[in-house]
């Protein structure tokens, strides 16, 4: 049994098809742009932590600084952050570690925004 087909034309009732490809095809690229800006700066954050749990004998403030612009190096973030930068603070039982930093990203073309990022580490010592 054959189907007749004559009277579809297969025309959309709307544009919201290319409205709702157009918007995910937006969200796809800003996520593209801010995503590894947001890795960077959790990698950054990561690797404080553990810096800061690090015997305070073996490794003075300046090494752990450093240490710590190392990974900015490795991350691409130096353009935004300077060694002095870091704030250390280390006690008898820990270590505390703070840094603020702001870098301008674009979102989507014509979209730019400026991204603040704080990061206040606390770690007892190992």
């Amino acid at each position: 049994m054959a189907v007749d087909r004559t009277r579809e034309r297969g025309e959309s009732k709307g544009f919201s098809g290319i409205i709702t490809l157009a918007i995910l095809a937006a969200f796809c690229l800003a996520m593209w742009n801010i995503g590894p800006p947001y890795m960077a700066d959790y990698t950054l954050g990561d690797k404080m932590r553990e810096l800061a749990r690090l015997n305070k004998a073996l490794n003075p403030d300046d090494e752990i600084r450093e240490k710590l612009m190392k990974v900015v190096r490795e991350e691409k973030l130096d353009e935004f952050i300077n060694k002095p930068m870091f704030v250390i603070t280390t006690r008898d039982t820990s270590r505390r570690i703070t840094l603020e930093y702001q870098r301008e990203l674009q979102i989507l073309p014509g979209w730019k925004r400026i991204f603040k990022y704080s990061h206040d580490v606390d770690q007892p010592f190992f």
